[in-house]
């Protein structure tokens, strides 16, 4: 349902559906819907929102209540930081009026001088403001932070915190400070594998009497997260939904996976006589229009919700942020930006490239410790406005949680210690893959997907928007550049 599993602190309530109402010490106060999870510590003004477990031992809350118990008044940042480092999920985090998002924003938090929300419609309701459906532009299916459709709201990133009390948004170091040093690779390895095992296990705990479903695929991200899921020792099962451009290898090496390790899989077709404009349309008002990608049309065909009648509440497991350590815009961002490039590749006009010029001004007046553009743009942008809008939109669904177990800064910046020329080719994964589950590192990746008339449309206009953009010389340049990039992967 519209609004399901949302929340938004204002100075007046929010009366929608199955919202409940606390009034903070603050006088703000907290509207949130009656399925979200919420840990409140009303005498320290703590809030929880949101599924949230630790990759090591020990639970959010016992971690919130000890911190609590050793600051009577202020809570410094830096406390919180150290504290916060070691969890994962999908939540957000608020301490005396300051705003912690996850690791990469997944559960996105817009803001004004009103309030925060979760949802960009039920801030823009509080405030008096017309119902706007974002329209993407032709270049880009979504819209880069820090700036909406609407002029007096703005999406958080994930390296800022607000304080919605005073206004005052400021610096959040990302990648953790203090990772462990002078590990060879062999430990490298059985480090990462061993938090990530531990934060699943810590993850079943937190969401009990739920079917846990990987989302699986013949690339290496799921691949990766499959073989976790198996060295962790949890119970799960495997699911694949059928797309229009979904590659043959996306149709066969699941079921070559599951059938090696004995696990049970499901494969969900399309049927195009189930497509609902009521579910389509419901989907877009839910996300404001940002979330414009598969997944509307996996909802708008019903795919999800066969697989809640079949297995009843699950826990989806996706794996979008990988790419994060895999320089995944390396053929267009290097180590610092340049904002012509990105506007030329995006084709970014009006509301996008203003928005864009926005971030790169904060990212040059805060510049982030340990990332260079190429992945920071992926991790506050591609993870913190895109994968934050889609990542919203299964809060829709009855019965259904997606959840990103690599969402924890802990995990991520493990990540990014490992070799930088076996991260852009995902050698790490592999090495990763073949410690956790040998059976599986031999069984093939990947494939060529299906080239449709559409896709060669839209690639034919991609190729035009660079032409006008940037020039001839500059787009050889560019496509000279992104020829050698697939080169060097092979």
């Amino acid at each position: 349902m519209v609004n399901d599993k949302q929340f938004v602190i204002a100075k007046k309530k929010y009366f929608g559906q199955g919202f409940q109402h606390v009034t903070l010490n603050d006088g703000f106060v907290l509207s949130c819907h009656q399925d979200l999870p919420v840990y409140i510590n009303l005498k320290y003004h703590i809030l929880l929102l949101g599924n949230a477990w630790k990759v090591t031992a020990g639970t959010p809350t016992e971690d919130l209540e000890n911190l609590a118990e050793r600051y009577n008044t202020y809570i410094p940042d830096e406390e919180i930081d150290l504290m916060e480092q070691n969890w994962c999920g999908r939540y957000v985090l608020i301490i005396q009026g300051r705003v912690y998002l996850d690791a990469a924003g997944l559960l996105g938090i817009f803001f004004s001088s009103e309030g925060i929300s979760s949802s960009i419609l039920i801030l823009a309701d509080i405030m008096g403001l017309p119902e706007k459906i974002y329209q993407p532009s032709p270049g880009m299916t979504w819209l880069p932070a820090p700036l909406t459709q609407y002029e007096e709201i703005k999406r958080l990133l994930p390296g800022q915190v607000y304080n919605y009390t005073d206004g005052r948004l400021y610096k959040r170091q990302l990648v953790v400070r203090n990772m462990p040093e002078s590990m060879n690779e062999s430990e490298r390895i059985k480090y990462f594998a061993e938090l990530f095992s531990q934060s699943l296990r810590n993850m079943v705990r937190t969401v009990p009497d739920k079917k846990i479903l990987i989302a699986l695929t013949g690339g290496y991200d799921s691949r990766t997260l499959l073989a976790l899921a198996e060295y962790a020792g949890i119970e799960f099962e495997c699911f694949t939904l059928e797309h229009e451009n979904i590659s043959d290898s996306d149709t066969v090496i699941p079921r070559k996976l599951c059938d090696e390790l004995k696990y049970g899989y499901t494969y969900i077709p399309r049927e195009k006589n189930q497509y609902s404009e009521k579910l389509d349309r419901a989907y877009k008002i839910h996300t404001g229009g940002l979330a414009n990608d598969a997944d509307k049309l996996f909802y708008a065909y019903g795919q999800y919700q066969k697989l809640t009648e079949k297995y009843g509440p699950s826990i989806l497991l996706r794996s979008s942020i990988w790419e994060i350590a895999a320089f995944y815009f390396q053929k267009f961002i290097g180590d610092e930006f340049d904002p012509e490039s990105i506007y030329g590749n995006y084709n970014a006009k009006g509301l996008v490239k203003k928005s864009l010029a926005d971030y790169f001004i904060w990212c040059r007046d805060n510049p982030q410790e340990g990332l260079n553009a190429c992945n920071r743009f992926y991790w506050e942008q591609r993870c913190g406005s895109w994968l934050s809008a889609i990542e919203q939109s299964f809060d829709i669904l009855e019965d259904c949680t997606s959840l990103q177990p690599l969402n924890s800064r802990l995990l991520i910046s493990a990540l990014l210690g490992f070799p930088k020329e076996e991260r852009i080719v995902k050698e790490h994964q592999v090495k990763m893959i073949a410690y956790a589950c040998d059976k599986l590192k031999d069984i093939e990746f990947e494939g060529k997907k299906k080239t449709d008339f559409k896709g060669s449309i839209m690639r034919l206009k991609k190729l035009f928007w660079r032409l006008h953009s940037m020039g001839m010389k500059k787009t050889v340049q560019a496509y000279i550049h992104i020829i050698k990039i697939q080169k060097e992967k092979k």
